[in-house]
């Protein structure tokens, strides 16, 4: 888990997720909010279980997710899923 998240510009909040299970590692900013930080990454992680249902064999490397005033960006990792919340 070396991955600097911090360093991305414009970065409200970040998170590091397990890939077999969710289960939050690390949080921090908007991300590390209890009830609004803990919703969000299980959402975004149902949301890459069930499109993984849908690509079959092809592997997603990168979900970007695109609201009015903040993006979330999520990369997948060998063991680790990485979220970083931004705002436009």
């Amino acid at each position: 888990m070396d991955v600097d998240l911090e360093a991305v510009p414009n970065q409200i909040g970040t998170a590091i997720l397990q890939s077999s299970d969710g289960k939050i590692l690390k949080s921090t900013g908007s991300l590390d909010n209890e009830d609004e930080g803990v919703s969000s990454c299980a959402t975004i992680f149902k949301m890459l279980q069930d499109s993984a249902k849908c690509l079959a064999e092809e592997p997603m490397r990168r979900l970007s997710i695109s609201f009015t005033d903040y993006n979330y960006v999520v990369t997948l990792g060998k063991h680790h899923i990485y979220i970083v919340k931004t705002e436009v």
